[in-house]
């Protein structure tokens, strides 16, 4: 998750493209851009290779890093309206997990590590949708919090 300053981010979105070749996708909330590295060897690259670079583009201010050490990934033709990131119970991060997998407007899910545990990918056809989604989401026993990100691109 990138945060760049205002007059700028949509040249360090382009250049996050262009350069890496990386998805990155524009959002409403409290990050930015959303950045995913999936080509990365290992920590030693992500961080040599992506991390570092990627924060020294200018116009970067803060860049937070959740690194997967767990996946669900559904093919879908739709794009992600949002991404979720979960703070849940710990005890509970493999169930939470598993009831994600079961919804159909999620795309991907994402056991994490760094400041929340969990990053879903949501798919969903309009806004009520998305809140319908959400308060599934929100009800699935653990879940302590969840901050939604939009994408900025879908609803400007």
């Amino acid at each position: 998750m990138v945060n760049a300053e205002a007059a700028t981010w949509r040249d360090v979105l382009e250049n996050i493209k262009d350069k890496f070749k990386l998805r990155a996708i524009p959002l409403f909330g409290p990050y930015d851009i959303v950045v995913e590295v999936e080509k990365a060897k290992d920590n030693e690259d992500l961080f040599e290779n992506f991390i570092t670079p990627i924060n020294m583009i200018e116009g970067v201010t803060a860049c937070t890093t959740y690194s997967s050490v767990g996946a669900r990934i559904k093919q879908s033709p739709k794009e992600p309206f949002a991404f979720v990131v979960i703070d849940g119970a710990p005890r509970r991060l493999k169930a939470i997990l598993d009831e994600l997998d079961m919804m159909e407007e999620v795309q991907k899910a994402d056991i994490v590590l760094g400041p929340f545990d969990l990053i879903a990918q949501v798919a969903a056809s309009s806004t009520s949708d998305l809140k319908s989604a959400l308060a599934r989401i929100t009800k699935i026993v653990g879940v302590a919090r969840v901050l939604t990100l939009i994408r900025y691109d879908i609803l400007a």
